[in-house]
């Protein structure tokens, strides 16, 4: 997404996403979107100082609870989504027994 972002603005176009997410992404990630002007919208944790300088005093972000998030989506409090990507994992305890 960084890398479509540059090429479509090097061609003068505008280019952005609005990345909605129920927790912090990676710093890798972040910093390279940050860099490439690439988040436009909506998130849920702008942590990164790249992404927290951008979007100082623009309307669009938002810093919620990651409890609000599922519920905002699903009223449609954040309008249409046009892909999802969910990443769900699970941690399996083991636990000894004596």
């Amino acid at each position: 997404m960084a890398r479509r972002a540059n090429e479509q603005h090097e061609a003068q176009k505008p280019y952005q996403i609005r990345l909605l997410t129920g927790a912090s992404i990676s710093a890798a990630a972040d910093d390279v979107l940050s860099d490439a002007d690439a988040v436009s919208g909506v998130r849920h944790i702008k942590h990164r100082p790249g992404l927290r300088k951008k979007s100082s005093g623009r309307g669009e972000f938002v810093d919620l609870h990651l409890s609000e998030v599922a519920q905002m989506v699903n009223y449609g409090f954040f309008g249409e989504i046009d892909v999802a990507v969910i990443e769900a994992s699970h941690l399996h305890r083991m636990v000894e027994s004596g």
